[in-house]
């Protein structure tokens, strides 16, 4: 077989469910469809496509030697390249590419170049490509992408096919190198913001764009089969929780989850100090006529308001109400193993076995027999993760880097996404 001389053509057919015909020394070959899904190529005949292999060998030869870092960036010394998002949409990119060069170096943002497709090819699954293309590819082809003579150019349509967009960065002189990659790419940014108002977010890692498929994949993806709501939901932590949805900022989506817990901190201590109080006064030993008994009441009191205990730099406090407002509104098992195994499975092992790298929050084994346990250990990794956001400063050991720590912190989301949820609905009132 003709993907035999290649991995990455291995890879593209499983990927795209074809098949490569021909000879590997020739310049071209033809494409057949395999099984019963080939979304992009559904409405063209095996006879309309056409592969370069020309092409093919120079963008993998090119891929070979270039770095790659995180999972979505790659660059030698003379190109560069990494997924963006368009944050601000009031400008459409109805005009194509977005491409500005003189005779040293150009940048353009746009659909991925080839070489970048076959470094996609070479680290996601069969399951991950097919949320990474575009929903409108399904059943329509785009007529600008068929050659001269009159078959299309499948090099073409599977990077137009995938809703990934790139920044690209390429100079005549080798000129790139790490020190200096990210001043250009910044350089690029600031230009279209400040002249057109558009503002491109680099996106260096695959869950960031996968997260939100795995989401859908799990409930309802298709508006037609939603109900109209049948709750009121409280309007402070709906909008928290928006805004963590909204944001493609891993500091911002973190914290706004935590808000959502936050916001009932109060509510939840005064519940637990109204319930202590009352199991002290309502005791058969309590005499409201005995000072001594009176002083034990305001003790439990004050030891619960005003602990100012530290260890390991974690304040009683805070961290008492966050522990106590899981314990209300979680379910472990219905809340958030359940939850995770739809989503992705393995978080439950990486959160039993990993502390979170820049926080040092604790290994949390959600499957543990001890609730007491899990609860501990899960508050301490959510609050020891919101200190080292919110309080890091130069010189702490604790401290988050943001781009150096944001592959670590990607992790930690789902899990407070999904606690967030779980406290908003069951804050929920029925219609």
């Amino acid at each position: 077989m003709l993907s035999d001389n290649h991995p990455l053509l291995k890879n593209l057919e499983e990927l795209f469910k074809i098949e490569f015909i021909g000879d590997y020394e020739d310049e071209t070959c033809q494409v057949k469809r395999v099984g019963s899904i080939s979304r992009i190529t559904r409405e063209l005949d095996d006879n309309a496509l056409c592969f370069n292999l020309r092409k093919f060998k120079e963008c993998s030869d090119q891929l070979s030697n270039m770095k790659i870092v995180d999972d979505l960036l790659i660059f030698n010394k003379n190109t560069y390249e990494v997924v963006a998002l368009q944050e601000n949409r009031k400008v459409p990119f109805w005009r194509g590419d977005i491409s500005l060069a003189d005779n040293e170096i150009s940048y353009s943002f746009g659909s991925i170049s080839f070489t970048f497709l076959l470094h996609i090819a070479s680290i996601v699954s069969k399951k991950e490509i097919y949320h990474l293309i575009k929903a409108h590819r399904r059943g329509w082809v785009d007529e600008r992408l068929k050659l001269e003579n009159g078959l299309f150019d499948l090099n073409a349509l599977l990077c137009n096919s995938l809703r990934l967009d790139t920044i690209k960065i390429n100079t005549q002189k080798e000129i790139l190198n790490e020190n200096n990659i990210n001043k250009y790419e910044t350089s690029y940014k600031f230009h279209l913001a400040y002249n057109l108002d558009i503002t491109l977010i680099p996106q260096r890692f695959l869950e960031e764009i996968l997260g939100s498929n795995r989401i859908r994949s799990m409930r309802e993806e298709d508006i037609k089969d939603l109900d109209v709501p049948k709750k009121f939901y409280n309007d402070d932590i709906v909008s928290h929780y928006i805004l963590a949805i909204s944001s493609d900022n891993l500091v911002i989506q973190y914290l706004s989850y935590y808000h959502v817990i936050e916001h009932f901190f109060i509510k939840i201590s005064d519940e637990e100090i109204t319930k202590c109080f009352r199991e002290i006064i309502t005791s058969e030993s309590f005499s409201y006529k005995k000072d001594k008994d009176i002083m034990r009441a305001v003790a439990k009191i004050k030891s619960f308001y005003m602990k100012k205990i530290i260890d390991d730099n974690l304040s009683y406090n805070e961290f008492d109400s966050l522990q106590l407002c899981l314990k209300k509104y979680i379910n472990i098992k219905e809340d958030i193993i359940d939850k995770l195994n739809g989503y992705k499975p393995e978080l439950i092992d990486f959160y039993k076995n990993e502390l979170v790298h820049f926080s040092e929050g604790p290994k949390v084994n959600l499957e543990n027999s001890d609730e007491i346990n899990i609860f501990t250990t899960l508050a301490k990794r959510i609050y020891f993760t919101r200190n080292s956001l919110v309080h890091s400063k130069d010189g702490e050991m604790k401290k988050y880097e943001p781009f150096k720590h944001d592959r670590h912190l990607i992790k930690e989301i789902p899990l407070l996404r999904f606690i967030a949820e779980s406290i908003i609905t069951k804050e929920s009132k029925i219609i």
